[in-house]
């Protein structure tokens, strides 16, 4: 007989790597900005130049290879891809740290988009796994519930 609490833990990880990833993914975003627009940061290059390009790989990425991420999603279990995809965000704020420490600003930028497109594979994965976590007559209060973690770090301010 399986264990009646496993659903309950895994939608409890799964929340966590939610919020997880969504203030890494925020935060990436917010501190990039700010960056650009510190005096002296950018020596000889135009910083709306830099906050357009940015602003690009905020939404470029979601549009370009969601159908890949959605093939990627179909094609291979849902908890592989989650933990791959959890354990991209690891090596790529990795990344992001020292090309910060480096001061590699175009390193930071190329981080960022490297965990766009982890956003991109994340999310599909996160609303497939729900279906096979959380029997069909809780499905609605489920997502509600990952839907109410995101709200509320919104509303503390954390993303």
């Amino acid at each position: 007989m399986a264990n009646p609490k496993t659903p309950s833990r895994s939608l409890a990880s799964l929340l966590i790597a939610q919020a997880q990833v969504v203030f890494n993914d925020n935060a990436t975003k917010i501190m990039l900005i700010a960056l650009v627009q510190f005096p002296g940061i950018l020596k000889g290059i135009d910083a709306d130049v830099v906050k357009g390009v940015v602003a690009a790989l905020l939404v470029a990425p979601l549009v370009a290879f969601a159908p890949l991420a959605g093939w990627v999603n179909d094609r291979f279990p849902k908890s592989r891809v989650l933990n791959i995809a959890l354990g991209a965000q690891f090596f790529i704020i990795l990344l992001l740290v020292g090309a910060l420490w480096l001061h590699l600003l175009w390193g930071a930028v190329v981080c960022l988009l490297l965990l766009a497109l982890q956003v991109t594979v994340f999310a599909p994965a996160k609303r497939a796994i729900l279906l096979e976590l959380v029997e069909p007559q809780t499905l609605e209060r489920s997502a509600g519930k990952a839907r109410r973690v995101l709200d509320r770090r919104r509303e503390k301010g954390l993303i």
